[in-house]
This record gives C-alpha cells, structure tokens and sequence, in this order.
C-alpha cells in the first residue's frame, strides 16, 4: 500500500471512530463549522425506573424513568430534573429534546423541557419547559440554591415531537422550536457553568421526551 493510500485509510478510520456509542449515548460528535454535539440519548432501550448512569438527578427533586422508549418524569407531581454527566461540559453549551405534551394553562410554568449549566452538587440550573396552552406555553427560567424565578414566557403552537432546544453563550440565552428561535433574548448572569440535561415542571397531565441532544453552541 502506498503511504498516500495509507493515510488516507488511517483518515477514514480515526473519523469513523471519533463517536462514542454506549446504551443510546453517543458521546463526541459534530462539526467544527456549527454547534457541536457532545452527548446524545435516544431512550431506546428497556423500560426502567432509573435513565442509566449518565444521567444523574438533581438535587432536591425528582428523578425520571424509561417508559416506552421515552424519558418520563418518575412522577408529574413534582420538579424533575437530571444532568448528563457522560462529557465534561463547557460554559457555553446547548440542550434540546422531541417534547410530547398535553394539557397545562397560559402562563402557569407547567410541562416538559430542557436545561442548561445544571449543577452537579446544588439545585441550580436554568430550563425551558413547554406546555400544549394556546399561549405563553413555553417559560424560560432558573433556579439558583432551590428559588424559582421566572425570566420570560413564549407562546408556541406545540406540536407533540416538536424540539425545543435551550441554549446559553455567556449571559445571552436562546430559545428554540424546530430551528427558529422564539422572542428576543434573554440575559442573565447568575449561573455560570454546569451540565445540559432535561427537566419537567409541574403539574403538567403528560409529559415525555426522546431523542435529546447536548452540544457546544
């Protein structure tokens, strides 16, 4: 084989191999002209009381299950949060899921979602969580050392298995569904690092979500 012939296969190979598989998680992947995906979980394996061990719950709330190749929180009756832990994650980062939702009202900060710079050790994150109300369905907001406070609703036709995808670079936070950012930004400087992950807040009827994806912006 000829060394050009031989790098090139070296090439092929050690790009085929940059992505990391292991119980629907796939770890390292991505482009270096856009967001970079660091971590993914599809949920497609047995049902189970517990998301594996890349996830961890957080803090001071409740946990979330494997139900039907959907991640579910364990119970609608309380905050359920859990970080991925599978990449050491950068300050910048992103965070988006398929969401299936029912019920909720206008305004009321209830569903199914998303979340951003998640502490490992202390109830501490941002999140976006969307309901299926006409209006004002989706609310941005964080909660730093266990106290809730709301930075903003967006108003969204919900359709169930549509993305909702959080993303934060610096103090400058976006929200998207299917690509297309919803409202303007917003800022905020309290939380400074952590993991990417999922969250639920209650009291939605339902709520699940699938194929999840974490990246650098």
């Amino acid at each position: 084989m000829s060394l050009i012939k031989y790098l090139f296969a070296v090439f092929v190979l050690t790009v085929a191999g940059i992505g990391a598989t292991q119980a629907g998680i796939i770890i390292g992947t991505g482009g270096a002209s856009g967001p970079t995906t660091l971590a993914t979980d599809n949920f497609n394996r047995a049902d189970n009381a517990d998301l594996g061990t890349a996830w961890d719950p957080m803090t001071g709330e409740g946990s979330w299950s494997i139900v039907s190749n959907h991640a579910e929180p364990t119970s609608l009756l309380s905050d359920s949060s859990e970080s991925n832990n599978s990449v050491t994650w950068p300050d910048d980062q992103y965070s988006q899921a398929k969401i299936t939702t029912s019920g909720g009202s206008s305004g009321g900060g209830e569903g199914t979602g998303v979340a951003v710079r998640m502490s490992a050790v202390a109830r501490t994150y941002y999140r976006a969580v969307v309901n299926a109300a006409a209006t004002n369905n989706i609310e941005v907001g964080k909660v730093v050392a266990g106290t809730f406070t709301s930075l903003g609703f967006r108003s969204a036709t919900w359709v169930s298995g549509d993305v909702l995808k959080m993303q934060i670079v610096g103090t400058t936070i976006k929200i998207f569904q299917n690509g297309t950012q919803l409202g303007a930004d917003i800022t905020d400087s309290s939380i400074a690092s952590g993991r990417a992950g999922i969250s639920y807040s209650s009291q939605a009827v339902t709520g699940s979500l699938e194929d999840w994806e974490g990246g650098a912006p």
